[in-house]
């Protein structure tokens, strides 16, 4: 896709093709094979197969031995890469030099009538075992829609309602709050080597001011952030198809970061600072995938230290079969998901509320907490 096709365009004949294969299931929903569709989907499993003797060829025609200038795409192999760095990591594992980032949203995303609060749990954990964690909220900026001098007119109520339309609806803020919040701890921690779960650069960051600002502030520490992703499944489909074809112990370089960024926002050349910030930030990361075991993740790293980003990524790999995530991640994650429990949260601020404002209460809440 290029900077001036149109999504909707996309999206359009997408939604049609999902209407037009509706089928009822109503009637065999709970039956083994649900209508059909559990072979039908086995089926579409099968059908990338014939794709991947392709996706091999240029993955292969794209090898990359250690030593060699690398740049997307790229092939490297475990044996050649891995070991380039590994006392580099280990002297710097053992001193404490590295930390891991990782976020989570510890209430559910709930619309308010004049607000909505964003609250997210973040930690650190330091690789000579300590755990910092911190609590943090923020309001839209629908929380200062201003009273009404007497009874609001109509055009007064409208605006009103247009202000706090836009940030109560949108899902995505959540998870930008929190995004924001992990960077702000990767540049507070002392720690000059760090892994973030997910992306370095992310799409919802990319479209903010402040986002692509908290960004270049962690590019400019001069840390060596790492960023681990997870979950694929939700990637763009190019890192998905080469997953298939990617074997243990391999890693494939997809493309820097700036490219998929322009491949994924529309109208970007109109904006100069993102323009700006693409040169001059995004394009200075790569996006790949990896395979240490049973399981293809994707990761992000800069460029230029790409030897110490795979000394990362493999030596400090959790031996469990298809979650060989970092360690490090896997520790940090499993601290603040104990520590911060969004339903408990959830829960806690409605019994509050309704102490004052049963009524008003019940309408905000979700039905579900009822029953």
């Amino acid at each position: 896709m290029n900077q001036n096709s149109n999504p909707q365009n996309l999206n359009t004949v997408t939604f049609s093709q999902i209407v037009d294969n509706e089928f009822d299931i109503t009637e065999t929903y709970w039956h083994p094979d649900m209508g059909g569709l559990v072979p039908e989907l086995i089926h579409a499993t099968e059908t990338i197969d014939p794709w991947i003797p392709g996706l091999r060829q240029i993955m292969e025609q794209n090898l990359k031995q250690s030593g060699q200038t690398v740049g997307a795409p790229a092939l490297l192999r475990r044996d050649e890469w891995a070991n380039i760095e590994s006392q580099w990591f280990w002297d710097n594992y053992i001193a404490g030099n590295i930390g891991a980032v990782d976020g989570t949203i510890i209430f559910p995303h709930t619309k308010f009538v004049l607000t909505q609060v964003f609250a997210v749990g973040v930690g650190v954990y330091n690789s000579a075992g300590n755990t910092d964690t911190k609590l943090t909220a923020t309001r839209t900026v629908a929380n200062f829609v201003q009273p009404p001098q007497g009874i609001p007119t109509t055009e007064e109520i409208t605006n009103a309602i247009e202000q706090t339309k836009f940030l109560t609806q949108e899902k995505s803020w959540p998870n930008t709050w929190r995004e924001y919040k992990e960077r702000v701890a990767a540049i507070e921690t002392q720690e000059p080597i760090i892994y973030v779960d997910g992306p370095i650069i992310t799409q919802n960051l990319v479209t903010q001011e402040k986002g692509r600002q908290i960004m270049r502030d962690l590019h400019n520490t001069g840390k060596l952030c790492v960023g681990v992703i997870k979950d694929i499944r939700q990637s763009q489909q190019t890192l998905r198809w080469f997953s298939r074809a990617l074997q243990q112990n391999e890693v494939f370089l997809i493309s820097n970061v700036g490219k998929l960024l322009q491949e994924r926002l529309q109208d970007w050349g109109s904006n100069p600072s993102l323009v700006s910030f693409l040169d001059d930030v995004a394009n200075q990361y790569v996006r790949g995938i990896y395979q240490p075991g049973k399981k293809v993740f994707g990761f992000e790293c800069p460029v230029n230290q790409l030897p110490r980003a795979i000394a990362m990524l493999f030596q400090d790999c959790n031996g469990v079969a298809g979650h060989e995530i970092p360690y490090m991640l896997d520790k940090v994650d499993s601290d603040i998901r104990g520590k911060f429990r969004p339903d408990e949260a959830e829960q806690y601020l409605y019994g509050k509320l309704a102490e004052q404002y049963p009524g008003q209460t019940l309408d905000e809440m979700n039905e579900r907490l009822m029953r």
